[in-house]
């Protein structure tokens, strides 16, 4: 488990220490508030300690599209994985 904000985006630093295989699941856009975690930190924790990250992005991902929106996926390019839904 990981404390999140009032928005519900992870703090990255509270990630735990990862041991042995691990995934750190974010969210780009989350359901309730849109907010998405903080990808470049949450990828550099995870990755020091050998877990994968995957980013859901149902429909935040296709912020990236958008420049005004753009800066909110800083950091998704360093995640292992990520899924999207095109009809969102």
């Amino acid at each position: 488990m990981v404390p999140v904000d009032r928005q519900g985006r992870m703090r990255a630093e509270r990630l735990p220490r990862l041991a042995g295989p691990s995934i750190v699941c974010a969210q780009a856009g989350k359901v309730n508030t849109g907010a998405f975690d903080p990808f470049t930190e949450l990828c550099e924790r995870a990755h020091r300690d050998g877990a994968w990250v995957h980013v859901d992005s149902a429909f935040g991902l296709w912020a990236q599209a958008a420049p005004d929106f753009r800066h909110l996926c800083a950091g998704v390019n360093q995640a292992d994985s990520w899924a999207t839904d095109a009809r969102k």
